[in-house]
């Protein structure tokens, strides 16, 4: 009536009937000793058929509403159907339970076009709050996870991978308790701690199936990464960069488990830190996923939860070549330097030659280059000219008079003035007598 109710009448009975349904399931805050059911193969059985029954239904349930109320009675009537059974008979209970939830996850997964709309969350309610009824389809689901030879695709396996994820996390959480009989097949799994134990311990037989289903579970999540971050094309890569962040943060999380329930060393063993390191380099050469910023983070988280680091190649070749242009400046410095200082024979080799016009300047603005040298000769312009000017006046008076004597004294005494020496006391006098000669002559 739940399930075909499409009237408004039909409609407001099928809200009846789902309230009704909640108030048998869900468990009660307190119970009768007197009305205690006692653990049967009857009522394990009734409890596996009605469990049947729930997933065909499920199966062509096409209401998204219904959703919540079906995983609420799927993980009622596991839970009694667990309970109910006697000890004998309590693992063909587990094994109809898992059977039986498993079929019905694979049938949604690898059905093209499902037309129930209460998967997954049937699923996936019933592995968080009944794991250890459950705890038997994670093999199988891993296998799904990894897409079962291509039967499914991303989206599919996304939920297959939370699924699992949710299995794992909650069945790692079970704590030392003590099963009470009940007074409903709800009811049935009411659990309390044992008064001995002064705080909720995990128990052995918990720690040990997670650790070892952990390898599994590794390669599905490393496959899964792997395989996307590695392909060329993105017909190839099934999983996109927020699918593949979601995949890293569930990795994150297993290996953070890992290590919480055994040790460093151990986990490392189990999730091989080595390979997971090669997934950042790998995501660096891809051109479709160098940009995830987040996937690469978290992996590198992972792999230092498990004791291990990545080598960044960035921030190598930086280092590289802030030390390498360190040593081509201190080089050219250095180079400089020694040019500057020079040797006495580069700079002798390097100056120019003694007599050209640069040389005579930069000796005379250098007043090193002329210590210590004496003056070659005095300054004898004024005198020089005197006398040339003298000379031309008694060669105009010599001509004048027919004196060819007087023309050779004269060009001695230009000679003697070319050479810029001054006039002896001697030839002083021997012009004082040429000059009265000539005026004597005159008079004759």
């Amino acid at each position: 009536m739940i399930r075909t109710a499409s009237s408004a009448v039909e409609s407001e009975l099928q809200a009846k009937a789902g309230k009704l349904l909640r108030f048998l399931v869900q468990p009660r805050k307190s119970a009768d000793a007197a009305a205690l059911v006692e653990p049967s193969d009857e009522s394990s059985h009734a409890a596996l058929e009605a469990l049947d029954d729930l997933h065909r239904a499920a199966a062509a349930c096409d209401a998204p509403a219904l959703a919540p109320l079906c995983a609420q009675v799927a993980v009622a009537l596991t839970k009694a159907a667990v309970a109910l059974a006697p000890a004998s008979s309590r693992t063909h209970a587990l094994e109809h339970v898992a059977r039986v939830t498993v079929q019905s996850f694979e049938a949604y997964l690898t059905t093209k076009n499902a037309k129930t709309r209460v998967q997954p969350q049937l699923t996936a309610e019933v592995c968080k709050r009944a794991p250890g009824a459950a705890w038997g389809v994670l093999p199988r689901v891993l296998e799904l996870a990894k897409g079962d030879g291509g039967k499914v695709n991303a989206f599919r396996r996304m939920q297959a991978f939370e699924v699992a994820q949710s299995l794992v996390t909650s069945y790692a959480s079970l704590v030392r308790l003590s099963v009470l009989p009940a007074r409903s097949p709800s009811q049935a799994l009411s659990l309390t701690l044992l008064p001995s134990s002064p705080r909720p311990q995990k128990t052995p037989e918990s720690k040990s199936a997670v650790l070892t289903a952990m390898p599994a579970y590794r390669s599905a999540l490393f496959t899964a990464l792997s395989t996307s971050l590695t392909s060329s094309s993105s017909a190839a890569a099934e999983f996109d960069a927020a699918r593949l962040k979601l995949l890293a943060k569930q990795a994150l999380a297993s290996a953070r488990l890992a290590v919480s329930l055994s040790s460093q060393a151990d986990a490392a063993k189990a999730w091989h830190p080595q390979e997971w390191s090669g997934l950042v380099a790998e995501a660096a050469k891809s051109d479709r996923f160098k940009g995830a910023v987040g996937v690469t983070t978290l992996v590198k988280q992972l792999v230092g939860v498990l004791g291990a680091t990545v080598a960044d190649d960035k921030a190598a070749s930086k280092k590289d070549k802030k030390r390498k242009a360190g040593e081509v400046q201190a080089s050219s410095s250095a180079a400089a330097a020694k040019e500057q200082q020079g040797t006495p024979a580069k700079k002798a080799k390097a100056s120019p030659a003694k007599g050209t016009p640069s040389s005579a300047a930069a000796a005379a603005a250098s007043p090193a280059a002329s210590k210590g040298k004496k003056a070659s000769a005095a300054p004898a312009a004024p005198v020089v000219a005197n006398g040339e000017s003298e000379v031309q006046d008694e060669s105009v008076e010599v001509d004048a008079a027919g004196d060819d004597s007087m023309v050779l004294d004269g060009a001695e005494a230009a000679g003697g003035a070319g050479d810029g020496s001054t006039p002896s006391k001697k030839g002083k006098k021997d012009k004082k007598d040429k000059k009265r000669r000539r005026e004597s002559a005159g008079k004759a």
